[in-house]
């Protein structure tokens, strides 16, 4: 009997309210202290990361003939049978030329392009909803990026992505905190986006 994937979207969303909950705890006051700003920015790393395994588990499940969504059942039409997760991964990455690993799974087109190597029988769904613009995330991946490396590349994308002008210092917590359009504070946005675009894979 295949299953729904509402246990891998429930989890996820779980995980998702765990980190905004952190992020706007910390964000009560007028100013942030050092262990605020260290939370906010860990909790910041994380919700980067809760997308990227739950994008992975997700399309690699899909592989497996064991899933089914609104349409019914999905499965892969490679030749040949992909019982788990694990051997969905080491198949996908045997159709790379080059890289001897799997895809970032947090880019969208890598995302995708993985579901078309795996001949998913969901792919246009998958395509369709991971192909949305604009990608709400994709501040979220760089302020990522920034804190977990620090470096002039990273600081670079964060200035050109909407997140501060570029005479701004590059404060990730202050970031996080901050209200986009509409008045939503970033960090919200990118949680409704995930919890979105996850209901919409089902």
């Amino acid at each position: 009997m295949r299953k729904r994937f509402d246990g891998h979207v429930w989890r996820l969303h779980r995980k998702i309210d765990r980190q905004v909950d952190t992020v706007q705890s910390c964000g009560a006051g007028l100013s942030l202290s050092e262990s605020e700003v260290s939370l906010i920015e860990r909790a910041t790393m994380q919700l980067q990361i809760e997308w990227e395994h739950f994008v992975r588990s997700f399309v690699l499940d899909c592989a497996t003939g064991r899933f089914e969504d609104r349409n019914g059942p999905i499965v892969s039409h490679l030749p040949l049978r992909l019982a788990s997760r694990e051997k969905a991964s080491h198949v996908l990455i045997q159709t790379y030329r080059k890289r001897r690993r799997e895809p970032d799974w947090y880019l969208p087109d890598q995302a995708i392009d993985a579901a078309d190597r795996l001949r998913l029988s969901n792919f246009q769904n998958i395509s369709i909803i991971l192909g949305v613009t604009p990608w709400l995330i994709e501040d979220l991946r760089h302020l990522r990026n920034f804190i977990a490396h620090q470096s002039k590349d990273t600081a670079l994308k964060v200035r050109k992505s909407n997140l501060l002008t570029v005479s701004n210092r590059i404060a990730p917590a202050q970031s996080a905190l901050s209200y986009g359009v509409g008045g939503v504070r970033r960090v919200v946005t990118w949680s409704n986006f995930m919890k979105a675009i996850s209901r919409y894979l089902l």
